[in-house]
């Protein structure tokens, strides 16, 4: 019994020391980050380059996504990791950079066909970035092209719940700050609180407010203040 004992307790800490040694080379290598990130990568993703490790520092290098909607690239991508909590399932990612973001929008050949309701989600691990920010982003359509200078966020996540916090969008003659919150619901339920400036032929405009609704319908209350005197309180609400 003792020698059957002392065999299993063998196998038992050969398969923990396995264990770590995964760990530490999916976490801590170059190597572990790109075998981790092509075993989940989908189909419609692209990544010419990757360097560095999951548990520090990467960086993501001439990226693409492209499926039936839209095509979006991103000359490179940048993380730094803060902590992993696997107790308490909770990732803290301290800086999360993006550089040269193109979008297209493309047409839908399956526009016609309608898609499956959303059942609403629940997240399986806290996640909290501390910053977000997206350098030169570029949004393209057949009608025109939207340029935005930078995007800045910060996002806190728990089951179904996402919080942005910190949101300030850089759009040319247009600054745009806030914060926002969407819940993971099977109606998406969400709540945008603004402030923003903008200046157009001499005249500098500012408002604040709030913009709120779902999938099923969107309001919205602004109050616009111009340097010329005049104030306007602006209420819509419209049926998506």
């Amino acid at each position: 019994m003792s020698k059957f004992f002392r065999y299993s307790l063998r196998i038992v800490l050969l398969l923990f020391v396995l264990l770590l040694l995964a760990y530490f080379i999916v976490l801590h290598t170059q190597q572990g980050a790109r075998w981790i990130i092509s075993y989940f990568q989908p189909s419609t993703l692209k990544i010419t380059t990757i360097e560095g490790t999951l548990a520090s520092e990467l960086k993501l290098i001439d990226v693409t996504y492209n499926d039936t909607r839209a095509l979006v690239q991103a000359k490179q991508i940048n993380y730094k990791i803060k902590d992993i909590e696997w107790l308490s399932k909770k990732l803290v990612v301290e800086t999360l950079t993006v550089e040269k973001m193109e979008v297209e929008l493309l047409k839908s050949q399956s526009e016609s066909i309608p898609s499956s309701p959303f059942e609403g989600m629940s997240l399986p691990l806290e996640v909290e970035i501390n910053s977000i920010k997206i350098n030169e982003i570029s949004i393209n359509s057949k009608q025109n092209i939207e340029k935005l200078n930078q995007v800045n966020l910060a996002i806190y996540a728990k089951e179904h719940t996402v919080k942005i916090l910190n949101l300030s969008i850089d759009h040319q003659n247009l600054l745009l700050e806030g914060s926002a919150s969407l819940e993971l619901l099977s109606n998406l339920p969400f709540k945008l609180t603004t402030s923003w400036s903008a200046h157009y032929e001499n005249n500098n405009l500012d408002g604040l407010g709030e913009v709120n609704g779902d999938i099923t319908q969107i309001s919205l209350n602004q109050a616009v203040n111009s340097t010329k005197g005049v104030m306007t309180c602006l209420l819509y609400t419209s049926d998506a």
